[in-house]
């Protein structure tokens, strides 16, 4: 690493002194390819297939994981819409229920004032 980094200019503990001694005692400069994540050992074949298997079990899991939040979700939302339903139905029965409650205060507020004429035509004769 330290060689790389020298020769590619970069900070290293790396000197051209150094590099000199190892040269003149034939030291074999070995550079490795660079490291990818996805290529750092090789698997042998029925390993990969090996892991292929596990990759494609935890796809499908999640896959069934998925399905059930969205079965759940539609459960939910199912709900929520039965509920805002009877919601507006006991909300319309309240309205229809306080509509009559003021038409019969209006009739009875009638019938009083009616009865109070009444008494005063009896009184005054």
């Amino acid at each position: 690493k330290a060689y790389t980094k020298f020769c590619e200019g970069k900070r290293s503990p790396m000197t051209q002194e150094k590099v000199d001694m190892l040269n003149k005692i034939n030291f074999a400069w070995r550079l490795r390819e660079p490291r990818h994540p996805k290529n750092k050992r090789k698997l042998p074949p029925e390993e990969e297939e090996d892991v292929g298997k596990e990759l494609q079990r935890k796809a499908e899991k999640a896959n069934r994981e998925s399905k059930e939040a969205e079965y759940q979700a539609q459960i939910a939302q199912d709900k929520a819409d039965h509920m805002a339903a009877e919601a507006e139905r006991f909300a319309a029965e309240a309205r229809e229920k306080a509509e009559e409650a003021k038409r019969k205060a209006e009739e009875a507020q009638e019938l009083g004032k009616q009865a109070t004429a009444a008494m005063l035509c009896q009184t005054t004769k």
